[in-house]
């Protein structure tokens, strides 16, 4: 005869463990966005002050900016970033609140390269259209 015994099986995955997997998988994402945008600034950055320099084009506040900045501080911002979303992944009790941080990351992320993208290509166009 059959034991019952035999027949209890403990799921391998419980309910709770789920955001904990969820939380890794969007930190992953997050931290990528974070480095992907922090790369295309410092190999872009530099192309761009060279364009601009040998045109001798005047730029926007915002264009200056970007083109004034180190390009060491790009991936060093995007490693402080990713730093602190470690540290948060791993000391936060609360997973959904943790998963809510790095979509707003990620959200910022593309934010800010829409703002990169605005502040060189814009300049970019004009300047290409003023030499046609």
């Amino acid at each position: 005869m059959h034991t019952t015994a035999a027949l209890n099986v403990t799921p391998t995955r419980t309910r709770n463990e789920s955001p904990e997997v969820v939380s890794w998988v969007v930190l992953v994402v997050a931290c990528a966005c974070v480095f992907a945008v922090a790369l295309v600034f410092a190999i872009s950055s530099g192309r761009f002050a060279k364009i601009f320099d040998d045109f001798g084009t005047e730029l926007p506040t915002l264009s200056k900016i970007y083109l004034a900045t180190p390009v060491f501080v790009f991936p060093a911002v995007a490693m402080l970033i990713s730093t602190v979303m470690l540290l948060v992944q791993l000391v936060s009790q609360s997973k959904k609140l943790v998963v809510m941080l790095y979509v707003m990351v990620i959200g910022l992320s593309v934010l800010s390269f829409l703002t990169y993208v605005f502040a060189l290509f814009l300049p970019l166009s004009h300047l290409i259209q003023s030499v046609n």
